[in-house]
């Protein structure tokens, strides 16, 4: 069995428009899970070639079969940094508040949201976080252990990071966007079309920290070389190039970083 790409999806912060069916359910989130969110409804959009309904687009059939897998570096980081606020000055800390500096909370509302009842995973790494996740939701399809997987990578920052991205004199990484890929997951029996996963291997090493900051990745996709440099780049990269392709065309890509290697073979 193998896994096809039957939907892809990327969300910048500054320019995320949340769909008023959804507005409801996100009037508390952060913009951690708000982006989470909005990608895995524009994902929906695709798949079914209309727009989200959430009255008969969830997902009703063996929802238990349906998992969601979500990689990040940095986490709601903001929200991390508002509570650590609230505890220091002493103040009452805010539940939801609290609830939402948790990693996994975008998980809670994806399920949620989306009738989603399967495994809900959430990776945290420096190095990949997409293509880690990427690869637990390609074997958890291959294995026969779920139809249907979205993989996401969300990324959200704090002023806070300022002061090491100068320290570090990286001249990037105060000016990262923001934002969120997905990526659904299908069976290849499932008639779903798109790019089947042919290989996907992922290799990670310990570095400095200095190098995570830097993040500079050498993506090569089909012969072209292209310069990364923030911590979605190659993920948002990837998924604009598989928008912009035709079902069955070939995507040879390799990305290479002090911190380790990714390749990728898409057709």
């Amino acid at each position: 069995m193998k896994a096809v790409i039957s939907a892809v999806s990327h969300v910048q912060a500054a320019a995320i428009d949340i769909p008023g069916k959804l507005c409801r359910h996100l009037r508390r989130a952060d913009d951690f899970i708000r982006l989470g969110v909005v990608s895995v409804y524009e994902s929906f959009d695709r798949e079914f070639d209309h727009e989200f309904d959430r009255e008969t687009d969830i997902v009703e059939e063996s929802p238990e079969r349906c998992g969601i897998i979500v990689g990040t570096a940095f986490g709601p980081m903001q929200t991390n940094f508002d509570v650590l606020d609230q505890i220091v000055n002493e103040e009452q800390t805010s539940p939801t508040l609290f609830s939402h500096s948790v990693f996994n909370a975008a998980n809670s509302y994806l399920s949620c949201i989306f009738n989603l009842w399967g495994s809900a995973l959430t990776l945290t790494d420096f190095a990949y976080p997409f293509f880690q996740a990427l690869q637990q939701g390609w074997l958890a399809i291959t294995s026969g252990l779920l139809d249907r997987c979205f993989v996401l990578q969300i990324e959200t920052y704090s002023k806070l990071l300022d002061d090491t991205c100068k320290r570090s004199d990286h001249p990037f990484a105060s000016s990262w966007p923001a934002g969120s890929v997905s990526w659904l997951l299908e069976r290849d029996d499932s008639n779903a079309n798109g790019c089947v996963i042919d290989l996907l291997n992922v290799e990670v090493k310990p570095v400095s920290g200095r190098a995570y900051i830097r993040c500079e990745e050498f993506l090569a996709h089909n012969g072209h070389d292209m310069v990364i440099n923030d911590p979605l780049g190659s993920a948002a990269t990837l998924t604009q190039i598989i928008k912009q392709a035709s079902n069955g065309s070939l995507h040879d890509c390799q990305i290479t970083a002090p911190y380790g290697i990714v390749k990728l073979v898409l057709s």
